[in-house]
């Protein structure tokens, strides 16, 4: 009974560590994972124009080009209206503002009284102090994270042209 159980809190402990270790390689696996399923939806046609006689490396090559520039293409479409939408983000804000400012009353009072609840419950008289840093702006985390996005999309189409030209070795 209790060798069936620590097996049991061991299969669960492996479970989580395996978990963790996804999550924290979910950079290196994502991409990987994301190429696979594409090849997995792909597969079928590189199949098909291979029995009519159509080379599947030539075949992969068409489908990662048309991916990519369908990827491009959705980038252009929403470069506009995304631009557009930053340039009007500040006087989005400020009617924003405009309308929770009754709200934001109503969390002040709140926040005196949580104040002088602490200030109540306070054990020693020391003002012990948490500084707080500012979130970067919008603008340096899109751009930040524009190479990082556009690498995984690189690796991304590589590794589908390889699962798309490598099908019969992957999968038999």
């Amino acid at each position: 009974m209790t060798g069936l159980l620590s097996s049991k809190a061991l299969t669960g402990l492996f479970i989580l560590a395996l978990f963790f270790s996804l999550y924290v390689a979910r950079s290196f696996f994502l991409p990987i994972i994301i190429a696979f399923l594409l090849n997995l939806l792909l597969a079928p046609f590189v199949r098909s124009l291979k029995k009519i006689g159509v080379n599947e490396k030539l075949t992969a090559a068409f489908i990662v080009i048309a991916l990519l520039e369908g990827v491009t293409f959705s980038v252009l479409t929403l470069a506009e209206p995304a631009s557009q939408w930053m340039q009007k983000s500040p006087i989005l804000l400020q009617q924003a503002e405009r309308k929770l400012f009754p709200l934001k009353k109503a969390i002040e009072e709140v926040e005196k009284k949580a104040e002088e609840v602490e200030d109540l419950t306070k054990a020693d008289s020391k003002n012990n102090s948490i500084e707080v840093e500012q979130g970067s702006r919008l603008r340096n985390i899109l751009f930040t994270s524009t190479w990082g996005l556009l690498t995984n999309l690189v690796f991304i189409f590589l590794l589908l042209y390889f699962f798309l030209c490598l099908w019969r070795l992957i999968f038999t």
